[in-house]
């Protein structure tokens, strides 16, 4: 009898208790809420999650360490796969309000399920790519000035799409405060001196025409210039003989690239920007260049592209731009091509969608106006991707051959710093990660693709350390996937001299400055006499050396 009342004791504390032991099954936390995944990158996380009782999907915005007191506007962008870049959201807090955002999703998830048409017309696995939103982020702190902070933000087709999963964004207190080092705008209470370039203004700041607590915000003024399935070059290699030696000297040259993602990194498509100020009509420079992080990322664990070209001396050179999908298999997909000559321009690189937009920082004045006072200028790219495997060309071409191929290469080599790699006998080997060491940077801007020459005519010199747009890992990583040179000479007597080149400005992102590297080269084969100078062009120098920390 007394075992019995303990049973039906047991079964009136266990009954309640059913439906959270049931949950608490199915993955869900005491809380209720189920956490799918979290992705994090350098300053910023990313949480899909379904909330028990609430099947409303929600995204949201948290910025962290947010001074009090502070405004702050987040314009959210999407680059859409037909080229159109979009605003997604707006949302701005009020002085002293809480820094948590209710974003668009219904915008967000448009976006998305356009990209996941897209994904799906070009046979592509829904997991293969991340595409990204770019948030710009104005942030009004009373009495210190107006700060920028921009970053890029990854999203899962599948979570948000076909899961249906919330999405909660963290950008981190450490991002918030390296951003609030680097004002804007920087207020005075009565006048200030103010940098314009060669000038300097004396003028009251803020100006009296600005609201009171008026509400900054960034805004798409116009996308310069883009190119969707361009031919974007990862690696370029100027080769010049000197007297002493003849095409016939050099047995081979091999440019490689694998994009191959193992483990839980990932491969990431980083937005360069250069900051500028208008006055009297005129952009000026602005001293700010930066890295917005992984605006567009490969995830999936696979081989995306496997293909090298070998160039070897013929009879003629074959100036016929290769193409194709590259290999997804161990085996690298190889196609051969025949060089002659004492000057030539040889390369590689993947197809991909580039664009260069203007964004401004805006603020309404008491006229109703809307006034831009700063302007930013971003260097986009992304992948072109087929059956799950990114499009590869190779091509080599008589240098100068003033096309657009030429334009890239010489705006590397004559306006970014080079560094002397030394002299090399027989064989000379470089990769990504040796370059990535080199310049004492980080993986994702180890390596860069020029593409600003590839979308204007005449670079301005303010834009030339963001001509490049980062690629490589979003962690730190010793493969030496990604890309590679290699130069074997037939000719004991004959030396391999590479000058290799790097940013000229240091961009910032997250906690630091860091230097964007590339694999873009000029190869001297020579008697050992010195670097020979080419038939046109200036003579490269060989006294710089890379930066290091």
């Amino acid at each position: 009898m007394r075992s019995n009342k303990v049973a039906v004791l047991a079964l009136g504390v266990l009954i309640p208790l059913l439906p959270f032991i049931v949950f608490i099954s199915l993955g869900y936390s005491v809380n209720g809420l189920k956490v799918l995944a979290t992705e994090k990158y350098q300053g910023i996380s990313v949480t899909y999650y379904h909330k028990l009782f609430d099947s409303a999907q929600k995204a949201r915005l948290i910025i962290q360490g947010m001074p009090p007191g502070s405004g702050v506007c987040v314009s959210l962008y999407g680059w859409f796969p037909d080229g159109r870049i979009v605003l997604l959201d707006r949302e701005c807090n009020g002085h002293g309000k809480s820094s948590v955002f209710n974003l668009n999703i219904r915008n967000i998830k448009e976006y998305l399920v356009n990209w996941k048409g897209y994904l799906s017309k070009h046979r592509n696995s829904i997991d293969l790519l991340e595409p990204g939103i770019l948030a710009l982020i104005a942030i009004d702190k009373p009495g210190q000035g107006v700060f920028g902070l921009f970053k890029g933000v990854p999203l899962s087709i599948e979570n948000v799409v076909d899961n249906k999963a919330s999405v909660k964004i963290i950008i981190g207190k450490n991002s918030v405060e390296e951003a609030l080092k680097h004002p804007l705008l920087g207020f005075a209470k009565k006048s200030q001196s103010i940098n314009r370039g060669d000038m300097k203004v004396d003028e009251e700041w803020p100006p009296s025409h600005w609201l009171v607590n008026g509400r900054y915000y960034w805004q798409l003024v116009n996308v310069i210039s883009e190119r969707l399935n361009a031919y974007v070059p990862t690696s370029m290699v100027r080769l010049v003989l000197d007297n002493s030696a003849t095409i016939n000297d050099v047995s081979s040259i091999v440019l490689g690239e694998k994009f191959e993602i193992k483990g839980e990194n990932s491969i990431g498509f980083t937005a360069t920007y250069h900051i500028s100020q208008p006055y009297q009509g005129v952009d000026v420079s602005y001293a700010e260049y930066g890295a917005v992080g992984p605006l567009y990322t490969l995830k999936k664990t696979a081989i995306y592209l496997n293909f090298a070209a070998l160039f070897k001396p013929g009879s003629t050179l074959d100036t016929q731009l290769y193409e194709g999908l590259g290999s997804s298999n161990v085996v690298a997909k190889t196609v051969k091509i025949q060089i002659q000559g004492n000057d030539l321009l040889l390369m590689i690189g993947i197809k991909a969608d580039i664009a260069l937009a203007k964004y401004c920082l805006a603020v309404t004045e008491s006229a109703g106006n809307v006034a831009c006072i700063r302007y930013a200028n971003f260097t986009l790219i992304r992948p072109v991707v087929d059956n799950d495997v990114m499009h590869y060309w190779a091509k080599a071409e008589q240098f100068p051959s003033y096309d657009r191929f030429a334009k890239d290469y010489s705006t590397i080599a004559l306006y970014w710093n080079s560094t002397d790699y030394g002299y090399y006998k027989n064989i000379l080997e470089i990769y990504y990660d040796s370059v990535t060491s080199r310049y004492n940077t980080i993986s994702l801007l180890g390596v860069s693709t020029p593409i600003i020459p590839l979308l204007i005519d005449d670079v301005p010199l303010a834009l030339v350390p963001v001509v490049s747009a980062g690629l490589g890992y979003t962690e730190k990583t010793e493969s030496r996937s990604l890309l590679h040179l290699e130069i074997i000479l037939n000719n004991d007597n004959l030396y391999i001299h590479p000058i290799g080149f790097y940013g000229p400005k240091k961009l910032y992102y997250e906690s630091n400055s860091y230097t964007i590297g590339s694999m873009v080269f000029y190869i001297g084969v020579t008697h050992g006499g010195g670097i020979p100078c080419p038939p046109y062009g200036p003579c490269p120098t060989s006294n710089n050396t890379a930066p290091r920390s």
